[in-house]
């Protein structure tokens, strides 16, 4: 899993830790991403109704649901956080593809996270998988 910070602040997920070789079956069951950045968007909003996300195309990956929801709670959780003040907070829950991998984002018009925080911030958000892979 890599993470990269796209130009409008937020932060970006590639969850290529759990892409499957050809030839071996995947070991983790499929999840359905859009239901669940939409099931964490719901949860926020009983407690800031006033949360408005967008979702993009999500698609269905191969990977450990319980540690997704973690990320996408920790991501549109902190979104919210830190937009929730502005008078119009903007976030965007999204993923680009590529032939290489996914890359899933959040996106918001917050106070944004100092270019020399990005490692120390996503090795704890990311734990093992992040280390992995640095």
């Amino acid at each position: 899993m890599r993470s990269s910070s796209p130009a409008r602040g937020g932060a970006a997920i590639s969850w290529s830790a759990w892409d499957t070789p050809p030839g071996r079956r995947p070991s983790a069951p499929s999840v359905d991403t859009t239901g669940v950045a939409k099931a964490i968007a719901q949860e926020i909003a009983t407690t800031y109704p006033e949360a408005k996300i967008e979702f993009g195309e999500l698609p269905v990956i191969t990977a450990d649901e319980t540690m997704v929801r973690q990320v996408f709670a920790n991501l549109i959780g902190n979104a919210w956080k830190y937009t929730g003040q502005r008078s119009s907070p903007a976030i965007e829950v999204g993923c680009e593809t590529s032939r290489e991998r996914q890359a899933y984002f959040v996106r918001d018009n917050g106070i944004g996270i100092a270019k020399q925080h990005y490692e120390i911030i996503f090795k704890a958000l990311l734990g093992h998988c992040l280390q992995q892979k640095l």
